[in-house]
């Protein structure tokens, strides 16, 4: 009996080293599923930053498209205002040169003017500075017959 008792002595151990062999396979396999779960997570994590940022990217790109856009705008506004504002400054100083009995440097400055890019305003003033440089040259064409019979 006591060869029993060993045999049943080394089987059981045998056993226990079996079964403490199977409980640290399944817990290392079930560490592995877990690392395996937490790399799938990552993955789908940065995957869905991935896509954010490519939103984000084509927002952005849609936005200084746009952005382009206004500029181009306001460059072009711009432009037309600083014309315009030139037109005014042209016509002022006609005005002045006028005022100024300066009538035909008043005459040239006025004719320099590019009227095609005119604006209503601007084709009005324009037009009553001519009529009133015509005036003032037909009273002065007038005038000088009368200096000359003196």
């Amino acid at each position: 009996m006591s060869e029993e008792k060993k045999n049943f002595r080394k089987l059981s151990s045998y056993a226990i080293i079996m079964i403490l062999a199977a409980v640290i396979v399944i817990i290392i396999a079930a560490m592995a599923d877990d690392r395996e779960t937490k790399y799938e997570d990552q993955i789908t994590e940065k995957e869905q930053l991935n896509v954010s940022i490519q939103n984000e990217i084509v927002r952005l790109k849609d936005e200084n498209y746009t952005l382009g856009k206004e500029k181009e705008d306001l460059q072009s506004q711009l432009e037309t205002q600083k014309t315009a504002l030139t037109v005014s400054d042209t016509i002022n100083q006609v005005l002045i040169l006028w005022q100024e009995s300066r009538a035909d440097e008043a005459k040239a400055a006025l004719l320099a003017i590019d009227r095609s890019a005119l604006t209503p305003e601007q084709t009005a003033a324009c037009e009553a500075l001519d009529q009133l440089l015509a005036a003032a040259q037909t009273e002065t064409n007038e005038s000088e017959p009368q200096k000359r019979k003196d």
